[in-house]
């Protein structure tokens, strides 16, 4: 049977008394003690004390540093925690896409413009003398024309040379870091699921009567909008959905026999017939740009970009109707279709690298 909440509170507040009282009748038994054992052992709870301070207050002033984390706070206040934690999620895709942008900077972009070359670059790096008349327009600076146009933000303003002035090897800068960039925003999202996930299990660990604690205690009162109440019947909702899933996948014990096993290596061998297929049909779009007739119609002459369209556009609904027929957990289900994709893509690029 479960206690109540009232002898809850007060066997917490007799446990910590019971720890205050024993802790100062230690420390004042080893004041009094002038033995060699009982002063090391007192200069080490006061340099304990000393170090648990000094990190409250490094974390403090780290929050305080913490970019509109004040603002945030009094969102929170006034609109609730839903409203909140959307200005969480978009301060953490600013530090993930200023990550991106300092990497392409530091190995692409500075590299491009202390090594730049201006002979036999056409008109890729020179604007003409018409342009030059509107290129610090604000309407032209505003649709990335004029002086935009010819930095190196474009990625026509970079050299196919294989080595620079300085032997930095530039293509395969560019290469390697586009590579870089893609994996490390695939693989910062998964740790972040992960985090968040493991987070859920750690508060709903100890809880009991889990499901009432949804139903009954979960609404945010704070809440003063109509549409923000609304989200939060929806994340209450979409947790009540969650929890029965985990419930569900805690009291059913899945058998791992042979159907399931057939069923999940089935699926692999479909998965590698896609990408193969896929790999195929970027080599044999690439080989039919460079024939005679690559010009002879519209879709000739775009052929490319439209297949590539539309391979990410349509297989990913494959792998989401694929990871129905292996039977895995939501989460892990969601993991598996997130690395699927990943490789697709790395995939479709490196073929298209690799045939031109």
């Amino acid at each position: 049977q479960f206690w109540p909440l009232e002898k809850k509170l007060r066997i917490i507040i007799q446990a910590k008394e019971c720890v205050k009282w024993h802790k100062n009748e230690m420390e004042e038994r080893l004041a009094q003690n002038r033995s060699v054992g009982s002063m090391v052992k007192q200069s080490q709870i006061f340099l304990t004390k000393c170090v648990l301070n000094l990190w409250k207050l490094l974390i403090d002033f780290l929050n305080q540093l913490t970019p509109w984390q004040g603002r945030i706070k009094d969102i929170e206040s006034h609109f609730g925690s839903v409203v909140s934690s959307y200005f969480v999620f978009l301060r953490w895709i600013f530090w993930m896409n200023l990550t991106i942008t300092i990497t392409i900077l530091v190995f692409v972009m500075i590299p491009e413009i202390i090594s730049m070359g201006w002979e036999g670059t056409g008109a890729r790096k020179t604007m003409l003398p018409v342009e030059k008349i509107y290129a610090t327009n604000l309407k032209v600076m505003w649709n990335f024309e004029g002086i935009f146009r010819y930095s190196p933000i474009f990625y026509g303003f970079y050299e196919d040379a294989r080595s620079s002035k300085i032997g930095y090897r530039l293509p395969l800068a560019y290469f390697l870091v586009g590579m870089g960039v893609y994996i490390y925003s695939f693989v910062i999202i998964l740790r972040k699921m992960a985090y968040n996930s493991k987070q859920s299990k750690l508060s709903e660990k100890g809880d009991e009567c889990t499901f009432s604690w949804k139903i009954f205690a979960s609404w945010d009162f704070g809440i003063a909008n109509v549409e923000t109440a609304h989200n939060k019947v929806a994340s209450i909702i979409m947790g009540l959905r969650e929890a029965l899933v985990e419930r569900q996948e805690n009291e059913k014990q899945q058998e791992k026999n042979w159907k399931t096993i057939a069923k999940r290596v089935i699926a692999n061998f479909i998965v590698l017939g896609i990408l193969v297929g896929t790999a195929y049909a970027v080599v044999l779009v690439v080989e039919r740009s460079e024939s005679s007739e690559a010009a002879a119609s519209w879709y000739r002459q775009n052929e490319i970009t439209i297949i590539m369209s539309l391979i990410s556009l349509i297989v990913p609904n494959f792998f989401d109707l694929i990871s129905l027929l292996e039977g895995y957990h939501p989460r892990k289900a969601m993991r598996w279709m997130l690395g699927r994709i990943m490789v697709l893509n790395l995939l479709s690029l490196y073929t298209l690298v690799r045939v031109n």
